[in-house]
């Protein structure tokens, strides 16, 4: 299972507290009863256990149809079984359903995006972002801006980049995005620049941090490099930084 899907999934599920109606299995079943079967799912989704999600969803499929909340529950469930074409479906079921719904049409772009339908993901997120009473507007611009890197556009990808920090000046993969794209084309400072006010911003992420230090070892800075990578060896012992930061560690002179 990728991970980006896992994070994806988690984020997306974060906010979410609303749910519908009726019968199961030949019983009655009340807007409180199914809104409970959705909330289990959706635990099963963020515990990893989307495969429990959808039998406890697809029962209620009848009964569920009216009700976004279910396929946006479900859509998440097949995403992380790499069900694409499933997910995609019931995304599709969600945003017609409620349209005003932000984080489905968030979810749809990036489900959209992992098939390879870049144009019609480039839609749905610019739906979401269009939406001024969104909560988390920095997930739909930064997933825009990974459109765009898709189809080479490092321009676009850097404006997109910057719109989600712009949102959400926390928010650590739109600054490590940014950075890497800037490297790409050379601009090595400007990259540096922006991975400082992201480091100043969010000291809690690793990856960030990571890129830091990375970037320091591009400018030839070994010695200021070896103090983030030692910072993220003892400040994130569990994490996969913190494995590359040892490992950069034992390389540096």
């Amino acid at each position: 299972m990728k991970l980006h899907i896992v994070l994806f999934c988690l984020l997306a599920l974060l906010s979410l507290s609303i749910g519908c109606a009726t019968p199961r299995g030949g019983q009655t079943v009340s807007e409180r009863e199914l809104k409970i079967h959705i909330d289990l799912a959706e635990s099963y989704i963020r515990s990893g256990e989307p495969r429990r999600a959808v039998k406890e969803l697809l029962p209620l499929a009848d009964q569920g149809q009216k009700d976004w909340r279910y396929h946006y529950a479900l859509g998440h469930a097949y995403l992380l079984l790499d069900e694409l074409a499933a997910s995609e479906k019931e995304f599709q079921a969600c945003v017609k359903i409620e349209p005003g719904s932000g984080d489905g049409w968030n979810s749809l772009g990036f489900v959209l995006m992992s098939r390879n339908k870049i144009a019609q993901a480039q839609e749905a997120f610019a739906k979401a972002l269009a939406m001024i009473d969104y909560l988390t507007p920095e997930l739909p611009a930064y997933n825009m801006a990974r459109s765009y890197l898709e189809q080479g556009d490092e321009t676009m990808t850097i404006e997109y980049a910057r719109i989600s920090i712009d949102k959400n000046w926390r928010y650590a993969p739109a600054y490590v995005l940014l950075a890497r794209t800037l490297v790409s084309i050379d601009r090595v400072d400007e990259a540096q620049e922006w991975l400082e006010k992201g480091v100043e911003s969010n000291l809690e992420s690793p990856a960030l941090q990571l890129a830091l230090a990375e970037n320091l070892v591009r400018k030839g800075n070994n010695a200021e490099a070896r103090t983030w990578f030692t910072r993220i060896a003892n400040d994130f012992p569990e994490t996969q930084e913190a494995k590359m930061a040892g490992d950069y560690l034992d390389l540096l002179p």
